[in-house]
């Protein structure tokens, strides 16, 4: 259908000059019904703390603290959870602030149930009665290997962990005494009210049990959120984890590494910062006034373009050694336009009726008029296609290199893959060619109004992971179109995973932050990094990845961070 396009390039037409395009039939919306696929190989391969037993070390005389477990339902708190969080405000208490956490069991009742010590330490406080009515008190002191670093780069040698509204014929420790990682050093008790263990992370009163609830920001004099930092310790002694930093991205992906280095990351509230791809932490951040509808990288990384509701901005990064972006041009548009970075540098931009490409200058390249609404394009070296079902058609621009303009039709987000496109239309997938005259592919997929499709290229086809009513399911496709295989991805979790790739190697990045490996040709899995399992998550996965194997991607912790991990570079080469 599109074999007309080679020639007209080489004969090098006038700007606007279309050749229309038989269009293919699009599938008929709502007719996909839902298949199954075969579930997932899943096989795990996720690295672990050591397990380290509890030997006397030089200042720890119960040993360092090797990883941290839950309280109760070690390791993983499996049968509990935390129905008074940290820092929450009680009316009880005068409006005092919750300095721990109260944990439950999910059924029956929490009273007996036994109390773990969650790391090694030395009990420095034991008392059946310690908080009187409210029953025992136990205080551990844990102590970290030299090196360990807190969330904000500090030294962390110590902390203590507490153990509140225990039952105090329980108590089965002493002050002094050595307690391991899991070991069962009391049990719930019922103070006054529900039964429920009282459990803290702070650094300071080793000796006395302290309130319970402070009048201020409890973090501001010793206490810690409980499940955050531990979650978080374990998180970054994981083998293969480089840091973790508190951002929360919007959009789906990362725009890319910028000139000066840094990763280019869309942020909470219409901003965009640069983050130090090292240490996760950022060189600079800017708001972007009117928001951010989509954005895209130049070819150089010196200029960022982002799309708003009236036009195009554009931002020039700073290079390497500065810390600042700047603004450089913007040209408005009629309506919400549409953006892709072209290979060359520049951005093509769609809006009004009229494709225009811009270089990172702001200076006008070539144009075309009459191509109608274009909510979608993609582009590579050689073709720039546009989506819609708008007038097919195809275009040459001398000034732009011989690339070729192809709009064929369809419905959908178009994807570039060599000299294929591929369509995520309403009903399907959608494969085109656009060197032959084939006709085109479509395998049906049942329509979600939950989430979009997503594809992603890779050197020999795209690996699609699609949400429908009833199945998550990933798809990976050859370069003619023709689906290889297709597997129910629901092991991975009940959110639709972000697709990246990372060096030579395709990975899914879910809900939680957890890593798995997919190989393209096998359709098999391998689980490379474990991230935090949470029931009823809402925010979608986010992921981004460099060419070094380093795999970013959000987990769910104190409101949203991200963690850098590196994929073992067996795993990477897949």
């Amino acid at each position: 259908a599109v074999t007309l396009i080679l020639a007209l390039a080489a004969a090098g037409c006038r700007a606007a000059d279309t050749v229309p395009l038989p269009r293919p039939p699009a599938p008929t919306p709502g007719r996909a019904v839902e298949r199954a696929a075969p579930p997932l190989a899943l096989s795990d391969a996720a690295p672990r703390a050591p397990d380290v037993p509890p030997e006397a070390r030089d200042g720890a005389p119960c040993g360092y603290v090797d990883r941290m477990d839950t309280p109760l339902g070690a390791p993983d708190g499996r049968g509990f959870q935390v129905r008074w969080p940290y820092g929450r405000v009680s009316r009880r208490y005068d409006g005092k602030l919750h300095a721990g956490e109260d944990w439950l069991a999910l059924s029956e009742t929490s009273f007996g149930r036994p109390v773990s010590a969650v790391a090694h330490g030395q009990v420095v406080y034991a008392q059946p009665w310690g908080w009187g009515t409210d029953q025992g008190v136990i205080i551990v002191r844990h102590t970290f290997a030299p090196g360990t670093l807190d969330d904000d780069g500090a030294p962390l040698r110590t902390i203590l962990s507490f153990y509140g509204h225990v039952d105090p014929p329980s108590v089965a420790v002493k002050g002094g005494e050595c307690v391991a990682r899991g070991q069962v050093i009391a049990a719930v008790g019922k103070p006054r009210g529900v039964a429920h263990l009282h459990f803290e992370v702070r650094s300071q009163w080793p000796d006395t049990p302290g309130p319970g609830y402070w009048p201020t920001d409890p973090g501001a004099v010793g206490w810690r959120a409980p499940s955050v930092f531990m979650t978080s310790f374990r998180l970054r002694s994981t083998a293969g984890a480089q840091w973790l930093a508190p951002f929360t991205p919007t959009l789906g992906t990362a725009l890319g590494p910028a000139g000066d280095g840094r990763l280019v990351v869309p942020v909470e509230g219409g901003a965009l910062a640069g983050l130090e791809v090292a240490t996760g932490r950022a060189a600079w951040r800017f708001d972007v006034e009117g928001g951010v509808r989509s954005a895209a990288l130049d070819a150089a990384g010196d200029v960022i373009y982002i799309a708003q509701q009236g036009g195009v901005a554009a931002y020039e990064v700073a290079r390497a050694g500065e810390a600042n972006v700047r603004p450089a041009w913007r040209h408005a548009s009629q309506g919400p336009p549409s953006i892709v970075a072209l290979a060359e540098g520049g951005v093509a931009v769609a809006a009004g009726g009229t494709l225009r490409a811009v270089g990172p200058d702001g200076v006008e390249r070539w144009r075309v008029d009459g191509v109608g609404d274009v909510p979608a394009m993609a582009a590579n070296e050689r073709w720039l296609v546009l989506g819609g079902t708008g007038h097919a058609g195809a275009w040459t621009i001398p000034a732009a290199g011989g690339r070729a303009i192809v709009r064929p039709g369809l419905p959908g987000a178009p994807t570039v893959a060599g000299d294929g496109v591929y369509f995520d239309g309403p009903a399907g997938i959608t494969w085109l060619s656009l060197v032959a005259a084939e006709p085109p592919r479509t395998v049906p997929l049942a329509a979600s109004h939950l989430e979009h499709d997503q594809i992603i290229a890779l050197d020999d086809g795209v690996a699609v992971a699609h949400r429908g009513p009833d199945v998550l399911r990933l798809l990976r496709f050859g370069a003619d179109g023709a689906l290889r295989w297709e597997r129910d991805i629901g092991a991975l979790g009940r959110r639709l995973p972000r697709l990246v790739r990372a060096g030579a190697g395709l990975f899914a990045i879910g809900a939680g932050g957890d890593v798995t490996a997919i190989d393209p040709v096998s359709g098999e899995a391998t689980r490379t990094f474990n991230g935090i399992p949470v029931e009823g998550l809402t925010d979608a996965p986010w992921a981004a990845a460099l060419e070094d194997g380093t795999i970013i991607g959000r987990v769910p912790l104190d409101g949203g961070r991200l963690m850098a991990f590196r994929a073992p570079a067996a795993v990477a080469r897949r």
